[in-house]
């Protein structure tokens, strides 16, 4: 295509986007495919870009990382009462991994393939024993009375006996993210202080960290888990005392430390007076084998753990469990109350109705042959379409694989074509916490079904072999 021509066809694509998004489309519709404006006015893909990068550039649409580009909000007026600098001036420097973070945790569009889903399809998850658990919870007398702020006796009973603990040092909460927030803002009493992650690493996690003041120093990983060379070298040269961690079936890469490798680590750890804040989110999702035991159950004085129930069950069940000893276990227990006093006696008679149910081991038995099935699929279906990507580790439980493109590869062009062909996954990028490790995407296989796995890495496929110029 000539220049003449081709800043023909760059002009009358950018006059019929505005006219749709003047004339009918709403702020946060989608805009079209650039695959389909392409097909449309056979036009180069540079012609495209160019186009949706003018309108950027008038703040008519936006590009959202790992979402595509949508109409934008519109702007009214800047008056008096709409000066927000002094709130600017009171919030100070904005804390890292904001946006990531809210990008991650908004659902996928509707009609969307998600394979960036963090949650079991809904197909996967036990409705009908939820639903029953929680109609026999809500007939229970004074059941919407305060009930004690560490949680119910008979939940954390269940708890600890999962963990290989005592009930006396569990704590209920509503869910993983608030144990975590409790649990970090407790150990933030100054700030700056700096503390050992994974990398790649749990985004929640280092959200939390960045929000509590706290510096994460990453250490990599290697198939049976966190580096013991790299880590004993950060401990001998830092004031870092504590780890943040996920040893099983760690988010993002799917790894599952092993259990000589969690062995070495509590010893290094106990030597450097390390804390550890262990997070098993996934600790019920195995597939092939049980886990090794979990850290918090190897050396409880040297562990906090946080165990979730919303993995397993579904989004909103926000139910969880700390487990802690000495004066950590009362300093949360105070940062508990005062953030939220308890958490809803109904919720938690209902999950208990739920664990201690004749169908609760059938639905885990079931989900892990499911999963096991997704992954199994998934994995299938990239080594024989999408050869060039690696596969660093093989989940052995959990909801995702992590997966690194070609050097060649841009992540964020890759995930914007994905999800404007209806395939939404995640970049690699805001795992790590600090330079990134070469590009990844992180591939979920929970929140989706057989079928849409199918559809979904064909899409992958397709885009991917696109030149990078979008």
């Amino acid at each position: 295509m000539t220049p003449e021509a081709s800043s023909r066809s760059s002009q009358r694509i950018y006059q019929e986007l505005k006219q749709q998004i003047e004339d009918g489309l709403k702020a946060g519709d989608p805009l079209p495919s650039s695959r389909s404006l392409v097909e449309k006015h056979q036009a180069s893909p540079n012609t495209v870009q160019k186009v949706i990068s003018r309108l950027i550039q008038e703040g008519l649409v936006v590009s959202r990382t790992g979402r595509g580009v949508f109409v934008a909000e519109r702007q009214s007026p800047v008056t008096q009462s709409s000066d927000f600098g002094w709130q600017s001036v009171l919030l100070g420097a904005s804390p890292g991994l904001q946006q990531d973070f809210q990008t991650l945790y908004t659902p996928a569009p509707s009609g969307t393939i998600p394979l960036g889903s963090g949650y079991l399809d809904a197909s996967l998850q036990p409705t009908g024993p939820l639903s029953a658990a929680i109609q026999r919870a809500s007939r229970r007398p004074l059941i919407w009375d305060r009930v004690p702020p560490e949680g119910l006796e008979p939940l954390r009973n269940w708890f600890a006996h999962q963990l290989g603990v005592e009930a006396q040092n569990t704590l209920i909460t509503s869910g993983a993210q608030t144990a975590l927030s409790t649990i970090f803002g407790v150990l933030a009493h100054t700030e700056g202080i700096p503390v050992l992650v994974e990398s790649p690493c749990h985004l929640g996690t280092l959200a939390i960290l960045r929000a509590c003041g706290m510096r994460p120093i990453p250490v990599p990983l290697d198939q049976e888990g966190i580096r013991l060379d790299l880590l004993e070298q950060v401990l001998s040269h830092s004031q870092a005392r504590v780890l943040a961690c996920q040893p099983t079936f760690q988010n993002p890469t799917g790894i599952c430390w092993s259990e000589h490798r969690r062995k070495e680590v509590l010893a290094l750890c106990k030597k450097y007076g390390v804390l550890i804040v262990e997070d098993g989110a996934a600790q019920d999702l195995w597939m092939d084998t049980p886990p090794p035991p979990h850290l918090v159950t190897l050396a409880p004085d040297q562990v906090i753990h946080v165990y979730s129930l919303t993995k397993p069950v579904a989004a909103g069940l926000r139910i969880a469990a700390i487990a802690a000893h000495g004066p950590l276990l009362q300093r949360i227990r105070t940062a508990l109350v005062v953030g939220d006093l308890f958490v809803t006696g109904v919720m938690q008679e209902a999950a208990l109705e739920l664990v201690t149910g004749a169908p609760w081991n059938k639905h885990l038995k079931g989900i892990r042959g499911s999963l096991k099935d997704r992954r199994d699929l998934m994995l299938k279906l990239l080594r024989l379409n999408l050869s060039g990507w690696s596969i660093g580790a093989v989940p052995r439980g959990g909801f995702y694989i992590w997966a690194r493109l070609p050097e060649h590869c841009d992540e964020d062009i890759l995930v914007a074509r994905a999800l404007q062909q209806g395939v939404q996954i995640n970049a690699g990028r805001p795992w790590f916490p600090a330079e990134q490790q070469g590009p990844h995407v992180r591939l979920s296989f929970a929140g989706v079904t057989l079928e849409q796995i199918q559809q979904g890495l064909a899409v992958l496929q397709q885009v991917s072999e696109w030149k990078n110029t979008p």
